[in-house]
């Protein structure tokens, strides 16, 4: 019984395996932090890097999202308005907020939604490692949310002190913070980590460390000090934190997927359940990638006819 009990507390609390989450944490990571040193050494990379996550990222990103939800047609039923009705609410707001005010409120409100967005899934990925693991018996709650929701914070409200005035090529609506503002954030995200990483360090003395969940908060830490507090400038530093949210979402789907068909070919949705496979990961991604390129090249190719209609279709 003690070696039972002992190698439960060793559990590290993966989301899958070593290997999967190695490359969700630390590949996703990565590859965000070191695209980041490629734009801090040669900035006028930046359109091919932008244009490049946008189109094999970002849109992949809205591609898998369907997936969860249009999967079969019991999940297409179930979720009749998230397919039909939402897109049509969107639609019509961001028309509206471009007759309001132009792209720059558009490009405005998505750099304060985002930044919540991907607070929101780090927070639910954190959790999903929670679950995977033995309960923190020590550890407040409120401590990881803390961690979760500061760092951004002080991050965006560093980036505003700056007083950019443009984001994405368009004219970026800012709220005036005042530097005292920046470093009241700053102490108060830096006071939870060091927090945090006290409750963690006396875990893992214990032997309870849940190890998946604390190599992704420290991913999350990293990943949002280098974008939105490190990297020279806005434009930069919004990418590296793009970057990491879409390949972990593209992952965090396919994971979600594998295990909802638990590796094998559901008749009720053969097309995701297949792609979903281990051995067809690659097509998985290439099916989604056909998706993009049907959908948004189409958009592409109809944006001058549409725009001199007056309609924005691709900002949209």
């Amino acid at each position: 019984m003690s070696e039972i009990a002992t190698r439960a507390a060793f559990e590290p609390g993966l989301l899958r395996s070593w290997r999967f989450d190695g490359g969700f944490i630390v590949a996703t990571a990565g590859t965000a932090l070191l695209t980041g040193l490629a734009l801090a050494i040669r900035p006028d990379l930046f359109p091919l890097i932008f244009a490049l996550d946008t189109w094999f990222l970002g849109y992949l990103h809205v591609m898998a999202t369907f997936t969860k939800f249009a999967g079969d047609a019991e999940n297409r039923t179930r979720n009749r308005f998230l397919l039909f009705g939402l897109p049509v609410l969107v639609l019509a707001a961001s028309a509206g907020a471009w007759g309001l005010g132009g792209l720059g409120l558009l490009t405005s409100i998505y750099f304060y939604w985002q930044a919540f967005h991907y607070a929101r899934q780090s927070l639910g990925v954190a959790s999903a490692y929670g679950r995977k693991a033995p309960p923190l018996a020590d550890e407040p709650v409120w401590l990881l949310h803390s961690v979760i929701y500061l760092v951004p914070l002080w991050g965006v409200l560093h980036r505003l002190s700056e007083r950019p005035a443009r984001f994405l090529g368009a004219e970026f609506f800012t709220v005036p913070v005042p530097p005292a503002v920046v470093v009241v954030a700053g102490a108060m995200a830096a006071a939870s980590v060091l927090l945090w990483a006290a409750f963690r360090l006396r875990s893992a003395t214990r032997g309870e460390l849940a190890i998946g969940q604390t190599a992704f908060v420290v991913s999350h830490v990293a990943v949002f000090s280098v974008g939105y507090v490190l990297m020279p400038d806005l434009n930069s530093g919004w990418i590296v934190a793009n970057i990491w949210h879409n390949l972990q979402y593209l992952a965090f789907v396919w994971l979600a997927a594998n295990e909802r068909y638990r590796d094998a070919v559901d008749p009720r949705a053969p097309l995701v359940s297949r792609l979903s496979r281990k051995a067809w990961l690659p097509l998985f991604l290439l099916a989604l990638l056909a998706l993009v390129i049907a959908l948004y090249g189409g958009l592409t190719l109809a944006a001058p006819a549409l725009v001199m209609l007056g309609v924005p279709m691709v900002v949209i």
